[in-house]
């Protein structure tokens, strides 16, 4: 797969604050990354300088084998903040965005976009009488259909939408994916775009604290959670030593075990020990609990 985004070591400073401390990614095309981070990670700085928007204090960062800046023109950027112009429509404003990237759009392909997003009856309303995840949906067609795009870049692309929002989004990101639109997409709705990625990073501290492939970690059994009487839930913890955490719902009477073990090998060192549980439910690898779990390792 042909390298799209490739950095090294980048470094940024604003004065004496030192924001990334030396970042290395490469996304290739088709793949679907995930940028994740607490608000002051760093995400959004990164994010800027693979587009130019701001310069690294050092270490080097290509897009298409060149610098930021040059292959724009194949690139489509949403922003973390609203960038409409309010007094405008939204018709007006997707030919803003189309003059801006040097194409001509005709009025049934702006037709089409915004029955794309559901806002077919507000076209000629000014955008500042929309709703935040109006707004936003306009933002993300503006950014990614007005032109053609290789490479999506998506800063927050959940803030204000509602559920409906939320499901068109996955569909689109899918949509493009299939395509092999390469994303780049920096979010804190973790578990609700989870089902769209094909890779994350943990940024941490200014530096990735964890990388992976999650198309194929998302299959993996993190743990079992694990129903005994009452009478029977110390003994219970005692064998699975300290790697279990407590289940807030049912403090008396269940725990839920980190292990690598499978299902079968759990039932048996159970067993094997004379004790036999009421219920035994696997639970699959979730993003939110590999981010928590890479952060809680690395502070610690």
């Amino acid at each position: 797969m042909g390298t799209v985004l490739l950095s090294k070591d980048i470094r940024k400073s604003f004065g004496k604050k030192e924001i990334l401390k030396g970042v290395d990614l490469e996304i290739c095309k088709g793949e679907v990354c995930a940028l994740l981070g607490k608000n002051g990670a760093g995400k959004t700085t990164f994010i800027n300088t693979t587009i130019g928007l701001t310069f690294p204090s050092g270490g080097s960062v290509l897009v298409y084998g060149e610098k930021p800046g040059v292959n724009n023109k194949r690139i489509g950027y949403l922003s973390e903040n609203i960038t409409l112009y309010p007094h405008l429509s939204a018709t007006d404003n997707l030919k803003v965005a189309a003059y801006s990237a040097n194409q001509s759009i005709s009025q049934s392909e702006i037709n089409r976009i915004l029955e794309r997003i559901n806002l077919q009856d507000a076209g000629r309303k000014p955008t500042k009488s929309f709703s935040l995840g109006m707004k936003r949906r306009l933002q993300l067609v503006m950014a990614s259909m007005v032109k053609k795009v290789d490479f999506l870049i998506l800063d927050e692309p959940t803030n204000g939408l509602d559920i409906n929002g939320m499901i068109w989004l996955k569909q689109y990101i899918n949509e493009l994916k299939e395509k092999d639109v390469s994303i780049l997409m920096a979010s804190h709705a973790i578990s609700e775009l989870a089902d769209c990625i094909t890779n994350y990073v943990v940024l941490d501290g200014g530096v990735i604290a964890k990388h992976g492939i999650w198309s194929k970690e998302k299959e993996n059994t993190s743990g079992f959670e694990i129903e005994v009487p009452a009478d029977m839930l110390a003994q219970l913890k005692e064998m699975v030593g300290e790697n279990y955490e407590d289940l807030p719902d049912r403090l008396d009477t269940a725990i839920f075990w980190k292990t690598e073990k499978s299902y079968k090998e759990v039932c048996e060192y159970l067993y094997s020990r004379g004790l036999i549980p009421e219920k035994i439910t696997e639970r699959k690898s979730s993003l939110e609990e590999i981010y928590l779990d890479t952060v809680k390792e690395k502070n610690n």
